[in-house]
């Protein structure tokens, strides 16, 4: 499944996001926990099951792997 927008995505790098937009065909807009706004690429990472963490679902992503 693929995460939409108010959906959270916990990031390798930035840690527990919430999906504000898209911003492209595989471009998503998420909220950092400093409050920072970015726009990540999901065809460069591997979407997780969601996972239940607290009172909410939780899209784990990792880098795809190369080759």
């Amino acid at each position: 499944s693929t995460p939409s927008i108010g959906d959270w995505v916990r990031h390798p790098k930035f840690g527990l996001c919430k999906i504000e937009r898209r911003t492209g065909n595989d471009s998503v807009s998420i909220k950092l926990p400093s409050a920072r706004r970015k726009s990540i690429k999901l065809s460069f990472l591997e979407v997780g099951e969601p996972r239940m963490e607290g009172e909410r679902y939780v899209f784990p992503l990792t880098p795809k792997k190369k080759g």
